[in-house]
Order: structure tokens, then sequence, then C-alpha cells
């Protein structure tokens, strides 16, 4: 079960002085995106001591949820949008899964 999930990380960094547009955008992708087929988990984060820098973390359940996301409404206009509050080079990868635990919330 766990093999047909992909993760993906996205290393993304603001614009100078576009730190604050940066995150709005990325929250509104988040928010939009679990709403998508298959997403099991999608969150953005900051770097602690460089809020130009933020990492997104995505999980999908399969390689399908992901391609359909990806040609999304919402994909496209944050496409459109994401040069102007984000630099052009984004370190983004794609893991297969291995092996997954949950903690119970305490």
């Amino acid at each position: 079960m766990h093999h047909d999930m992909i993760a993906i990380t996205a290393e993304v960094v603001a614009r100078e002085g576009h730190e604050a547009k940066a995150a709005e955008l990325l929250a509104g992708l988040a928010a939009a995106t679990s709403h998508h087929a298959g997403v099991l988990r999608y969150e953005v984060q900051r770097q602690s001591g460089n809020p130009r820098v933020f990492m997104v973390v995505e999980l999908w359940a399969d390689r399908a949820s992901l391609e359909a996301h990806k040609n999304t409404e919402d994909m496209r206009c944050f496409i459109e949008a994401a040069p102007a509050v984000l630099e052009g080079t984004w370190l983004v990868r794609e893991w297969q899964g291995v092996a997954a635990s949950v903690i119970p919330a305490a």
C-alpha cells in the first residue's frame, strides 16, 4: 500500500521583500489542494531563521492523484502568480513510499 504513495518536497525562495505575499500564495495553494482527490498531506513550512525560504511537503495516494493535481486550475493559477513573488530556481524532489507510521495525538 505505501509503495504506491508519492511524496514531493519543494524548496522555494521568496523574492526579497515579497516574503508575506509568497507565504500567502503558498498557503492559498495548500488550502485549495486540501480538496484534491488523493492528497494525504500538503503543508508549507518556513525555514527557521530565514523567512524567505519555504518547504512544501506533499503526500499523494498514488501517481494518478499527483498528476491530476498538477493539471488543476489551482496549480495553473499558482504557476502563473509564482514568478512575481518566488525566485525561479526551485529544488523539487520526488520520493516513493517505503513505510509509514502515525503517532497518535496526546
